[in-house]
This record gives C-alpha cells, sequence and structure tokens, in this order.
C-alpha cells in the first residue's frame, strides 16, 4: 500500500506500467478474473519503484494477499490519475472491472498495439 501513497503524492510521474495477471479464464463469460497487479514507475530519485498485489491466489505452502478492498481506493485513484502502459490494453482493462475498478475514464496506451 505504501508504493501505491509513493505513486499518488508523487509530482513528477506522469505514466505508470500497469500488468494484470489472471486465472487465464475467458473474462466476459464470468469464468475469468484478475489475481493481481504489477506496478512500475519512476520515483521522485530517477529509480524505478515496482511492486506485485496479490489479492485472489490461491495460497499453497503458505503466503498471502493483501485485502483488495482496503486498497480499491488507491487504485482507482491511480487509474484516474497517472496515464497507463499495457501491453494488452483490451484485456487488462476488462480483467480490472473484475477487481471492482471503473475503466471507463481511465488515459492509456497499449505497447502490444504500438508494435504492430
Amino acid at each position: 500500500m505504501e508504493l501505491l501513497k509513493e505513486l499518488l503524492a508523487s509530482s513528477t510521474t506522469e505514466a505508470i506500467a500497469i500488468d494484470v495477471e489472471t486465472n487465464g479464464k475467458e473474462c466476459r463469460d464470468g469464468r475469468g478474473f484478475a489475481h493481481g497487479l504489477s506496478f512500475a514507475f519512476r520515483n521522485s530519485t530517477g529509480g524505478i519503484s515496482a511492486a506485485y498485489f496479490p489479492f485472489r491466489h490461491t495460497i499453497l505452502g503458505g503466503g498471502f494477499n493483501y485485502n483488495l478492498r482496503a486498497f480499491l481506493p488507491l487504485l482507482q485513484q491511480v487509474l484516474d490519475r497517472f496515464n497507463i502502459v499495457y501491453h494488452n490494453a483490451k484485456g487488462d482493462l476488462v480483467f480490472l472491472s473484475t477487481l471492482g475498478l471503473k475503466t471507463t475514464n481511465t488515459k492509456f496506451l497499449c505497447t502490444m498495439v504500438i508494435s504492430h
């Protein structure tokens, strides 16, 4: 959660990269959903800050999941404020909605589309 607070407090960050990890099933028919989110952005010192936030993983041999409900307001602020870089925006935007996030006003670019 501290990383997201750092990101939201940043006055120099304009864009962040987000990768959505899923269960690999089709999300449009209700079987698929997001497991967690990876974030990466250039921090105030010029370095890269990155983290992975697991929310719905099946935990084998220990581990933990973050409380999604506690993170939702911060995650929504990130989506609303920053330009987001995805590699598969078409899928990632739908999977973000399975976490309860609204993506209709998100400014983004998709590296998969740009690469073509």
